[in-house]
């Protein structure tokens, strides 16, 4: 049972061979206690016998609260026995289980994360005055990929080409950099799709002046068969950018049963609608995106530059964030992840904190806080 609970996708069932084998140690225990007193304790002249089967209940209740890092053990044994006699010793072993195993490992669940690479942001200790001294300007990323109001189409195409980020910043101006809000990965593909749509462009292509009947200009359709739209499931992946003459049309290839002439018309018609095509997307990627359009976040999670890493640690772990926009009276000036905080907290808890930014520094060279451990990590290999 333990190792089909181990090796599950999502482990469950783990809680029930710890509590029994807590339970056998406490018995063990218990049975060896017994042997070497069999008479028991004297306390102020009452005989007390030795109860084996209260120190398995002591041992359940600590084992699985040490493996778990949980007090709520001690109350689940007095649910399951309905005993309160033991209420005292069952408590204190859970406590001094509990605080054995927290200053030396992960509990099971924690270590569970890290080998699955889940998304997992470590404890920080709390009480300490160093972390206090580690902002979130130290830590923040300013490489920042944003837009800027009133962009444009192929701005959106460029940005989404050069960068993999799944969310991205919207400001008022370059200059001034006011964070508007924020705009996923997946709404500016679908926008893109649309907007670069094989519907779109045979309407412009049906509703061409008739001038260019009239110069020798047929309806395309005779000759190019339009490229089916792509599903939601290739817009949402970001391959709207890839949009281009050559990917969006395909020829029928009739030209071995026409004769020279209209294979020469057809050449000819060929290249005018190719150029009435690129000229329709050079049209399109230079419109002006209305923000009304996108479906964005007006008001993204934001912190301050002094916000301190105990204060940045408890907005992400008690909202459950992933990225936070850092802004200095409402400029937009770096960006956290979580990738950023579990760094900075990694780096606060063993003593090795290494700024990103030097305010006061004029060769660039990074800043070292040597900053004493909060907590001792135990090696790699223990944890897994």
């Amino acid at each position: 049972m333990l190792l089909f609970a181990n090796t599950m996708i999502i482990p469950a069932g783990y809680f029930l061979p710890v509590f029994v084998y807590g339970a056998g140690l406490g018995r063990l225990y218990g049975e060896i206690i017994a042997k070497i007193f069999p008479n028991g304790f004297i306390s102020e002249g009452i005989p007390i016998r030795i109860t084996p089967a209260g120190y398995a209940l002591a041992g359940a209740a600590a084992y699985s609260g040490a493996v778990t890092h949980t007090l709520s053990t001690a109350l689940l044994v007095f649910e399951l026995t309905g005993q309160m006699s033991h209420i005292l010793p069952v408590l204190i072993a859970v406590l001094v289980a509990n605080a054995i195993s927290q200053s030396c490992q992960n509990s099971f669940f924690d270590i569970i994360v890290i080998v699955k690479k889940l998304p997992y942001l470590p404890k920080l200790a709390m009480g300490k005055n160093c972390a206090h001294d580690v902002c979130a300007e130290d830590f923040m990323v300013t490489d920042l990929h944003y837009l800027v109001k009133g962009f444009k189409c192929k701005d959106v195409r460029t940005l989404l080409k050069s960068s993999e980020l799944k969310q991205f910043p919207i400001v008022d101006a370059e200059d001034s950099r006011i964070l508007l809000g924020s705009v996923s990965r997946k709404t500016l593909s679908r926008f893109l799709s649309d907007q670069l749509s094989s519907e779109r462009r045979m309407q412009y292509m049906m509703n061409l002046p008739a001038t260019n009947t009239d110069r020798g200009w047929t309806s395309p359709g005779d000759h190019a068969t339009p490229k089916p739209p792509r599903t939601a499931e290739e817009s949402e992946n970001g391959d709207a950018m890839d949009y281009s003459t050559q990917d969006t049309l395909t020829y029928e290839s009739e030209e071995v049963q026409k004769p020279a002439g209209r294979k020469k018309r057809s050449s000819k018609f060929r290249h005018q609608y190719l150029r009435l095509v690129e000229e329709w997307e050079c049209r399109q990627l230079n419109q002006v995106v209305p923000l009304e359009d996108l479906t964005m976040d007006p008001a993204p999670y934001r912190l301050m530059e002094k916000q301190t890493l105990y204060q940045c640690y408890d907005l992400f772990n008690l909202l459950g964030l992933r990225l936070a926009y850092v802004t200095n009276t409402g400029r937009l000036v770096g960006v956290v992840s979580l990738r950023e905080l579990k760094e900075a907290v990694h780096g606060t808890v063993r003593g090795t904190f290494t700024s990103r930014i030097t305010p006061n520094s004029e060769d660039g060279v990074q800043e070292s806080y040597n900053l004493p451990p909060l907590i001792h990590l135990p090696p790699e290999s223990s944890s897994r």
